[in-house]
Protein backbone atom coordinates (compact mmCIF):
# COMPACT_ATOMS: atom_id res chain seq x y z
CA UNK A 1 0.00 0.00 0.00
CA UNK A 2 1.27 3.71 -0.96
CA UNK A 3 -0.37 5.29 2.34
CA UNK A 4 -2.24 4.79 5.20
CA UNK A 5 -5.77 6.07 3.29
CA UNK A 6 -5.13 3.52 0.78
CA UNK A 7 -5.08 0.36 3.23
CA UNK A 8 -7.72 1.33 4.88
CA UNK A 9 -9.94 1.93 2.00
CA UNK A 10 -9.19 -1.47 0.78
CA UNK A 11 -9.66 -3.21 4.01
CA UNK A 12 -13.02 -1.28 4.14
CA UNK A 13 -13.61 -2.53 0.37
CA UNK A 14 -13.17 -6.07 1.74
CA UNK A 15 -15.51 -6.11 4.36
CA UNK A 16 -18.33 -4.55 2.19
CA UNK A 17 -17.40 -7.70 -0.03
CA UNK A 18 -17.96 -9.90 2.59
CA UNK A 19 -21.12 -8.36 3.64
CA UNK A 20 -22.33 -8.93 0.10
CA UNK A 21 -21.63 -12.06 -0.09
CA UNK A 22 -23.00 -13.07 3.46
CA UNK A 23 -25.86 -11.21 2.17
CA UNK A 24 -25.97 -13.21 -1.05
CA UNK A 25 -25.85 -16.12 0.38
CA UNK A 26 -28.74 -15.55 2.97
CA UNK A 27 -30.94 -14.43 0.82
CA UNK A 28 -30.80 -16.92 -1.73
CA UNK A 29 -32.26 -19.01 0.40
CA UNK A 30 -35.04 -16.92 0.51
CA UNK A 31 -38.74 -18.29 -0.54
CA UNK A 32 -40.20 -15.41 -2.14
CA UNK A 33 -39.63 -11.66 -2.93
CA UNK A 34 -40.88 -10.43 0.65
CA UNK A 35 -38.50 -12.73 2.72
CA UNK A 36 -35.78 -11.53 0.65
CA UNK A 37 -35.95 -8.31 2.06
CA UNK A 38 -36.30 -9.22 5.32
CA UNK A 39 -33.56 -11.68 5.36
CA UNK A 40 -31.33 -9.63 3.82
CA UNK A 41 -32.34 -6.26 6.60
CA UNK A 42 -31.53 -8.88 9.53
CA UNK A 43 -28.13 -10.79 7.81
CA UNK A 44 -26.94 -6.85 7.79
CA UNK A 45 -28.21 -6.45 11.01
CA UNK A 46 -26.63 -9.24 12.88
CA UNK A 47 -23.04 -8.41 10.47
CA UNK A 48 -23.02 -4.99 11.71
CA UNK A 49 -23.62 -6.37 15.51
CA UNK A 50 -20.78 -8.89 15.07
CA UNK A 51 -18.36 -5.97 13.04
CA UNK A 52 -19.11 -2.60 14.24
CA UNK A 53 -16.44 -0.62 13.61
CA UNK A 54 -16.85 -1.14 9.62
CA UNK A 55 -19.97 1.22 9.64
CA UNK A 56 -18.22 3.94 11.83
CA UNK A 57 -14.89 3.48 9.18
CA UNK A 58 -17.18 3.44 6.26
CA UNK A 59 -19.22 6.37 6.96
CA UNK A 60 -16.14 8.18 7.84
CA UNK A 61 -14.34 7.59 4.17
CA UNK A 62 -17.32 8.61 2.69
CA UNK A 63 -17.78 11.67 4.26
CA UNK A 64 -13.99 12.55 3.59
CA UNK A 65 -14.15 11.39 0.02
CA UNK A 66 -11.49 8.36 -0.12
CA UNK A 67 -14.27 6.06 -0.33
CA UNK A 68 -16.42 5.51 -2.96
CA UNK A 69 -19.01 2.39 -3.06
CA UNK A 70 -19.60 2.59 -6.36
CA UNK A 71 -15.93 1.82 -7.21
CA UNK A 72 -16.40 -1.82 -5.46
CA UNK A 73 -20.21 -2.48 -8.08
CA UNK A 74 -17.84 -3.86 -10.33
CA UNK A 75 -16.17 -6.54 -8.12
CA UNK A 76 -19.68 -7.30 -6.88
CA UNK A 77 -20.66 -10.71 -8.80
CA UNK A 78 -24.46 -9.86 -9.26
CA UNK A 79 -26.64 -10.13 -12.10
CA UNK A 80 -27.78 -6.10 -12.50
CA UNK A 81 -30.62 -6.70 -14.37
CA UNK A 82 -32.58 -8.46 -10.98
CA UNK A 83 -32.11 -4.75 -9.65
CA UNK A 84 -33.75 -2.84 -12.32
CA UNK A 85 -36.65 -4.60 -12.56
CA UNK A 86 -39.98 -2.23 -11.12
CA UNK A 87 -40.59 -3.16 -7.16
CA UNK A 88 -44.25 -2.80 -6.57
CA UNK A 89 -45.73 -1.15 -3.46
CA UNK A 90 -48.40 -0.10 -1.69
CA UNK A 91 -48.71 3.32 -2.75
CA UNK A 92 -47.82 2.35 -6.47
CA UNK A 93 -44.44 4.51 -6.13
CA UNK A 94 -42.35 4.02 -8.90
CA UNK A 95 -39.32 2.43 -7.37
CA UNK A 96 -36.51 -0.32 -9.01
CA UNK A 97 -35.11 -2.94 -6.89
CA UNK A 98 -32.27 -0.96 -6.54
CA UNK A 99 -33.71 1.59 -4.98
CA UNK A 100 -35.86 -0.70 -2.77
CA UNK A 101 -32.56 -2.78 -1.55
CA UNK A 102 -30.35 0.79 -1.15
CA UNK A 103 -33.42 1.93 1.35
CA UNK A 104 -33.41 -0.86 3.24
CA UNK A 105 -29.70 -0.99 3.60
CA UNK A 106 -30.13 3.00 4.76
CA UNK A 107 -32.78 1.67 7.26
CA UNK A 108 -30.70 -1.07 9.01
CA UNK A 109 -27.63 1.02 9.03
CA UNK A 110 -29.78 3.68 10.92
CA UNK A 111 -31.25 1.17 13.20
CA UNK A 112 -27.95 -0.58 14.22
CA UNK A 113 -26.24 3.48 14.59
CA UNK A 114 -29.44 4.45 17.16
CA UNK A 115 -28.72 0.84 18.53
CA UNK A 116 -25.37 1.75 19.15
CA UNK A 117 -26.22 5.39 20.48
CA UNK A 118 -29.07 4.36 22.92
CA UNK A 119 -27.91 0.82 24.24
CA UNK A 120 -31.11 -0.97 22.27
CA UNK A 121 -30.42 -4.81 22.54
CA UNK A 122 -30.74 -7.08 19.32
CA UNK A 123 -34.19 -7.81 20.45
CA UNK A 124 -34.87 -4.37 20.43
CA UNK A 125 -33.44 -4.33 16.90
CA UNK A 126 -35.04 -7.33 15.55
CA UNK A 127 -38.32 -5.92 16.61
CA UNK A 128 -37.34 -2.83 14.71
CA UNK A 129 -36.96 -4.27 11.85
CA UNK A 130 -40.25 -6.38 11.85
CA UNK A 131 -42.01 -3.85 12.27
CA UNK A 132 -40.16 -1.50 9.94
CA UNK A 133 -40.61 -4.37 7.06
CA UNK A 134 -44.35 -4.69 8.10
CA UNK A 135 -44.68 -1.09 7.35
CA UNK A 136 -43.05 -1.85 4.25
CA UNK A 137 -45.03 -4.86 2.95
CA UNK A 138 -48.37 -3.54 4.52
CA UNK A 139 -48.38 0.56 4.79
CA UNK A 140 -48.20 2.39 8.02
CA UNK A 141 -51.81 3.29 7.73
CA UNK A 142 -53.79 0.54 7.48
CA UNK A 143 -57.63 0.53 6.86
CA UNK A 144 -59.56 -1.14 9.55
CA UNK A 145 -62.40 -2.05 7.78
CA UNK A 146 -60.19 -4.19 5.52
Amino acid sequence: FRNKDELIVTLVEREVLSLVNVVKLKTDAAASEDERGYVMMRTMLEYYLMRPSVVSVAAWLRMRGSFMFDSIMGKIKIDETEFEKPKETVTNFPMTMKLFYGWLHVLVTTIFCQSRINGLSLDDCTDAISTYYKYIQQGVYKDEET
